[in-house]
């Protein structure tokens, strides 16, 4: 392969065609097919172009569609087929988006939905109408998320679904 310095490198997938996307810090989205790598990066004349070169997780569902979570700019979808991005982002008066710009994991499970992580709770993807269901910390529920700081989802084998928490006290970070 050819020698390429991406940055830091956050997440990475493989898609149903075999490709894998690296996210990076500040370079944007990598894609490689073994032999050579093809870079997104955000092109502020074009709204169909990546959110932000500020990249945290990347997963790709079994349609193909690469789901990409932003440092600032919420969750970008990415359509191979035609190369252009839309945009999923927190509405203030829309408590069916995404509960924060800040998404911090990403996760396709078994069943093909995706799970998103943020700075501020984790959303189930309704990937037909584009909305999200939210999840959140309630101190008086101990069956709910430990804090609205999700670092890490996973499915297990009996799929459950993991989720990984920064502490309460590490909110503010």
């Amino acid at each position: 392969p050819e020698a390429t310095y991406f940055g830091l490198l956050n997440g990475m997938t493989q898609d149903p065609q075999g490709y894998m996307w690296f996210t990076t810090w500040g370079r944007g989205l990598l894609r490689y097919d073994g032999y050579h790598f093809i870079t997104y990066v955000n092109d502020s004349t074009n709204a169909g172009s990546l959110a932000e070169n500020y990249l945290h997780p990347v997963c790709a569902d079994d349609n193909g569609i690469i789901w990409i979570g932003t440092g600032r700019s919420g969750l970008d979808r990415l359509d191979p087929e035609t190369g252009v991005f839309s945009h999923l982002k927190h509405e203030q008066q829309n408590p069916q988006s995404l509960s924060d710009n800040r998404v911090t994991a990403t996760l396709k499970a078994h069943d093909g939905t995706i799970w998103v992580g943020t700075a501020n709770g984790l959303n189930k993807l309704n990937q037909k109408t584009k909305t999200f269901t939210r999840y959140y910390y309630d101190p008086n529920d101990s069956a709910s998320l430990t804090s609205n700081y999700i670092q890490v989802l996973y499915e297990d084998r009996q799929h459950n679904i993991w989720v990984g928490t920064r502490s309460q006290d590490d909110n503010s970070k």
